[in-house]
């Protein structure tokens, strides 16, 4: 009896759900401009990034980064050691990611462009 009651007052933490983030992405290329009309830069070495549901980041691309945090429907958070931080912007179409920086804005326009990959 005196067990039941020890696990009933145990509480476990609660599972940090899955995001839309969640699962691994292949890097592809990037939106950049010149000065001129946005173009499609395909990367030439390519590269991954995966997204944990424990919030941690593995990346080639984001290599300063090891966590991260959806703050809101379009906003993305990678942290770093040392309080490093930075916001993206991203959506998803499809299985097509692309996140821009807030911090480093462009003005004709930039995005790395990342797609799942299915496993």
């Amino acid at each position: 009896m005196m067990m039941v009651s020890l696990c009933i007052g145990c509480k476990k933490d609660a599972a940090r759900p899955a995001t839309a983030l969640s699962g691994k992405w292949n890097y592809v290329g990037q939106y950049m401009s010149a000065g001129g009309p946005e173009f499609f830069q395909p990367s030439a070495t390519g590269g991954t990034t995966t997204f944990s549901n424990d919030g941690t980041l593995q990346s080639s691309i984001f290599t300063k980064y090891n966590k991260y945090n959806v703050t809101d429907a379009s906003t993305v958070s990678l942290m770093g050691d040392n309080s490093l931080q930075e916001n993206y912007s991203y959506t998803i179409k499809g299985d097509t990611l692309l996140m821009s920086s807030k911090v480093n804005l462009c003005i004709e326009g930039c995005a790395i462009v990342l797609v799942n990959a299915k496993p």
